[in-house]
């Protein structure tokens, strides 16, 4: 049996613009407030204003990083078969072939709305993620899970 997956390209391109769309986002919020703050109203550069005003550019920057490592972990597409999972990530150009014994973990990741994805951990300590969008994910979770060596 085997099973497979892949995000369109359009699903695959569309999904990376979300990092730089926050870290704008807070950097934007970060100037308006020195321009509210500073300029208009000709406050003093004191400490707390300057660290108030780093704060949002410091969070866009956080933010960022932490999108941009989630989705380096995020597969994009995948086949599974009787002996073997290969996957390739968002960055990847090349896919990775890992055998079902190197499975350590399964799990669902859940918000309120619902399952968002499924996470696999290997035993080497590798993540990848395989979200709710991809063809044939539960399906692909499951044959993982009920596959996995204790």
């Amino acid at each position: 049996m085997t099973i497979s997956g892949e995000l369109t390209r359009w699903q695959a391109v569309s999904r990376r613009p979300v990092a730089w769309l926050v870290c704008l986002v807070w950097c934007g919020v970060g100037f308006w407030l020195f321009l509210a703050v500073v300029i208009r109203h000709l406050l003093p550069l004191d400490s707390g204003t300057i660290t108030l005003v780093a704060i949002f550019p410091a969070a866009g920057a956080a933010f960022f990083w932490a999108i941009a490592r989630r989705d380096g972990r995020r597969v994009v597409e995948f086949t599974c078969d009787e002996s073997s999972f290969r996957f390739r990530k968002v960055r990847s150009a090349q896919a990775e072939t890992r055998a079902l014994s190197e499975v350590a973990q399964v799990w669902e990741a859940r918000e309120r709305s619902g399952v968002t994805g499924y996470g696999v951990v290997f035993r080497d300590g590798q993540k990848v993620f395989l979200e709710r969008g991809l063809p044939n994910a539960k399906a692909a979770a499951d044959w993982l899970n009920s596959h996995r060596q204790p």
